[in-house]
């Protein structure tokens, strides 16, 4: 039996404990990188504590193996795929406005 928890298992249970806001904070900082692979990675561990990609796989037209490929690092969803995934968790896509930096004068 070992006594230590991955790195994984604790964002997944720190993801549980805070819930949806904490969630939703957290994709969010994972599309403010440039590589795509972080958010599906994000969004690999927020399917897992929300009750793991069998639950999800029974909530969408896709099988297990068809999601583990999805968010495996190469995996290259379609924009619809993501977005439906999204649903079934509870979140949707935003488009928002970046900040402009202005020039202090």
């Amino acid at each position: 039996m070992r006594k230590f928890r991955t790195f994984d298992e604790l964002v997944v249970e720190h993801l549980q404990k805070e819930g949806p806001a904490f969630a939703l904070s957290y994709l969010n900082s994972s599309l403010e990188e440039d590589d795509v692979r972080i958010f599906l990675i994000a969004l690999k561990r927020v399917i897992e504590a929300y009750g793991g990609i069998g639950t999800l796989a029974k909530k969408t037209s896709l099988n297990r193996t068809s999601l583990y490929t999805l968010l495996s690092k190469k995996g290259n969803p379609e924009l619809k795929t993501v977005g439906n995934i999204l649903d079934k968790l509870g979140f949707k896509f935003v488009i928002a406005q970046k900040k402009i930096k202005t020039k202090k004068k």
